[in-house]
């Protein structure tokens, strides 16, 4: 059984820099490890839209949120395999934080989980992610597994972690 190394993505430039560091962790400790890259497509914070629009546009607005998953697992996977990082590629559907924990609650092959510090959100963007510290409260609790943060490169340039090797890695400048 390979181990597995679970980053959470969601289009940002923080789960972006996390799934590099993640490569990065694999090229260094063994090829034989295995990223996997989790999307979760959060319809819940657009629900309260759903239910003021027809049937129609809901589906144009769930098919919009999926397209937008399958672009950001394309570009993690692409960042993988132009490293020669093995990546499987994940889509759940709920609450991003409940999702994360399930996926590695039923995954006995993850070893660790390694996410940004930030998300997408504006808020999230400006103080640690809201799932991220969710997922930081279950660590005690829930999960089975260990959880890296790291920090957004922007932010962390002239902090201890050094993230210049990232510059290696396509897309990374």
């Amino acid at each position: 059984m390979a181990k597995k190394i679970l980053v959470p993505i969601d289009g940002s430039e923080a789960s972006v820099d996390a799934l590099k560091y993640a490569v990065k962790m694999v090229e260094v400790v063994g090829k034989d490890a295995v990223i996997v890259a989790l999307e979760v497509m959060d319809i819940n914070k657009y629900q309260f839209a759903a239910d003021a629009i027809d049937l129609s546009t809901q589906d144009k607005l769930l098919e919009a949120i999926k397209k937008d998953a399958e672009d950001h697992l394309k570009k993690a996977k692409n960042i993988c395999n132009e490293r020669g990082v093995n990546v499987e590629t994940v889509i759940r559907q709920g609450f991003a934080h409940e999702e994360i924990i399930k996926h590695a609650e039923d995954n006995e092959d993850i070893k660790l989980i390694v996410m940004g510090a930030s998300g997408k959100g504006f808020i999230d963007q400006h103080i640690l992610g809201s799932v991220t510290s969710r997922i930081i409260q279950e660590v005690g609790r829930k999960l089975p597994c260990p959880v890296m943060i790291t920090p957004h490169r922007k932010e962390a340039e002239n902090k201890r972690w050094n993230f210049n090797d990232l510059n290696e890695i396509e897309g990374c400048n």
